[in-house]
């Protein structure tokens, strides 16, 4: 079925039961005129799509597809078909309509509205109406009330024997107190109250970054999680968790997730044992934040901080006073090469420079110029990097040269991090681009006269050559036409189109990097120089990035898109060049592989 252009209400929603269906269709229409649902879901002989278009109260059109029979149907049949599979697990989008979206629907989709018998939601999901609800409360509560009057007329007396042994039991409580007092003070009932106190003061502190719409439900996801996470640590009696720092990053239909836990224990000894039960629970109830938020979550970073003691400070409170005191006693700045100015503490001066000269080669052989960068360490037992460059070039803009060099930076701080067994991490990436001096108007007025001229000589010789042709005859002559044509073949060859193909194939790849949820893997390219046009070949290959699901891996993304975006980039950077060269540039083949 169409459906007019909008954004989804809810997308990606996984319905594990009838129950969190009828929930979803509840919520969708407490504010709507009707809805539009989309339903992925399987059994074990097929595999089934169906769109459901309602009202606020009845079913108006449905339609499904069998996708291994590849077989249609639609109304009364595309029910039935449904009905049977709601308490399955289901994939669900669901788009929310108004008074007019909701009839334009309708008329775009009205073979099918004709077809399909118009039944009451309520009745097809097999839900019962609110009167009926309130009929079987009414009932429970009397049938309670019943049971409760027959539990107290027949409750019988406790024997005798029973009481005269409850006798002995509290006589002999005051006979073991008395022979041993010492045993008074039990380190249990002490200790208790004091952790449920301190399981209480749990702080949660989260960050969120990106879109608004968003932000309420992931605040409640984080929330959940956070409790979830704490329900499972509290059964652990040697781990004691006291805050929890998430921060979150909303993406394209996902968020992505920085975790830090700090918590401490009793016994030093436990420490390692601690780290690995607490970072088995964060990772295992991640799905919690997908369900409740509608957004597929993928985790960055979880990081775990145990101590031994009463008190497990966060990075912030860890790390301040080393911080302060790095900036009120900043170290100077050393010139490691010409180009690079790095400000680090000196004990971590010689890991630095390397870092630095070899961030600074990746960024030049991507063809980026870099007059100047200044490189600044913060931090000794965690180190933060604050990068400024200096460059321009004419393949990307300073928008694609920071994210490019942001990229470069952080591989090469992983690296780092497991040299030095630390967190390194890239905070700041700032880039001034500088435009290529352009030539001055005296110049520019000095080659205008030297072209003039040039083409003033090569139109007499032209002229020239054409007389002596007719003279002479044009067979005697074609083969010192044949052995120019190459000459100038071979000029054009080394002075337009292969630095035009080299630019080309540069900036082609530095684009390719830059596609979301895909990674890229190689690019192959051939070119040939036929007649006036140069023809090229382009073989590319990404990786999607592929996520757990609950029905197997799967991607945000279609393999259809990926092609379309690479091809639409490709023949963006093909048109760019052949502005830039003077070089028509025609593609003969593009082959897009995903993988």
């Amino acid at each position: 079925m169409q459906l007019p252009k909008m954004q989804p209400f809810k997308e990606n929603i996984v319905s594990t039961n009838k129950d969190d269906f009828v929930s979803l269709i509840r919520e969708a229409l407490a504010n709507a005129n009707g809805v539009f649902i989309k339903i992925f879901t399987k059994d074990s002989n097929e595999k089934y799509y169906f769109t459901v278009l309602t009202d606020n109260s009845k079913i108006l059109a449905a339609y499904g597809k069998f996708l291994i029979a590849n077989r249609d149907v639609i109304g009364k049949e595309a029910l039935d078909a449904l009905r049977l599979l709601l308490s399955n697990p289901m994939v669900v989008d669901v788009y929310t309509l108004d008074e007019i979206t909701l009839k334009l629907s309708i008329a775009d989709n009205i073979e099918i509205y004709s077809a399909t018998p118009k039944i009451g939601i309520e009745e097809f999901l097999g839900v019962p109406r609110q009167g009926e609800f309130s009929e079987v409360l009414e009932k429970e509560k009397l049938l309670e009330q019943v049971l409760e009057k027959v539990k107290r007329e027949e409750r019988i007396k406790p024997a005798p024997q029973i009481e005269k042994v409850k006798e002995i039991k509290r006589a002999k409580v005051p006979e073991i107190t008395e022979k041993s007092p010492e045993e008074k003070p039990v380190k249990v009932p002490k200790e208790a109250p004091q952790k449920v106190a301190k399981k209480e003061e749990l702080k949660v502190k989260m960050e969120i970054i990106g879109s608004e719409t968003f932000k309420p439900a992931l605040e409640e996801a984080f929330k959940e999680y956070s409790k979830v996470l704490l329900n499972n640590i509290r059964k652990m009696k040697d781990i004691l968790l006291n805050d929890i720092e998430i921060r979150g990053e909303i993406g394209t239909g996902v968020v992505y997730l920085t975790i830090q836990l700090n918590a401490n224990v009793e016994n030093e000894k436990s420490i390692e044992i601690a780290k690995r039960k607490i970072l088995f629970f964060a990772n295992r109830h991640i799905p919690v934040i997908g369900r409740v938020s509608g957004l597929k979550p993928i985790i960055r970073t979880v990081r775990v901080n145990v101590i031994a003691g009463e008190k497990v400070d966060t990075m912030e409170e860890k790390e301040r006073g080393e911080v302060e005191l790095w900036r009120l006693k900043k170290p100077p700045t050393v010139q490691v090469t010409p180009k690079i100015s790095l400000t680090i503490d000196p004990e971590f001066r010689t890991y630095f420079s390397a870092y630095s000269k070899a961030l600074l080669r990746d960024i030049e052989d991507a063809g980026i110029r870099v007059e100047k960068m200044e490189v600044e360490v913060e931090g000794r037992k965690e180190h933060e990097i604050n990068i400024k460059l200096h460059a321009f070039t004419t393949n990307m803009n300073r928008i694609q040269i920071e994210s490019f060099v942001t990229a470069l930076a952080k591989k090469h701080a992983r690296e780092m991090g497991k040299a030095l067994k630390k967190y390194v991490w890239v905070h700041r990436v700032e880039i001034e681009s500088l435009m290529p001096q352009q030539p001055s108007s005296a110049v520019e007025s000095q080659v205008s006269t030297k072209a003039a001229e040039i083409l003033k000589k090569k139109s007499e010789i032209e002229k020239e050559v054409e007389k002596l042709l007719k003279e002479a005859g044009i067979e005697e002559l074609s083969f010192l036409t044949e052995d120019k044509k190459k000459e100038v073949e071979q000029t054009l060859l080394k002075s337009r189109i292969e630095p035009a193909m080299e630019t080309l194939k540069s900036r082609v790849q530095n684009d390719l990097k830059l596609l979301p949820r895909v990674t890229f893997k190689w690019l192959k390219m051939n070119w040939n120089f036929t007649g006036s046009n140069v023809e090229v070949i382009f073989e590319v290959s990404f990786a999607k990035e592929e996520v757990g699901g609950l029905f197997g891996t799967f991607s945000g993304i279609s393999d259809d898109k990926i092609k379309e975006d690479a091809i639409r980039t490709i023949k963006k950077a093909m048109k760019d060049v052949s502005r830039e060269y003077g070089v028509n540039i025609v593609p003969k083949r593009i082959n897009v592989l995903v993988r």
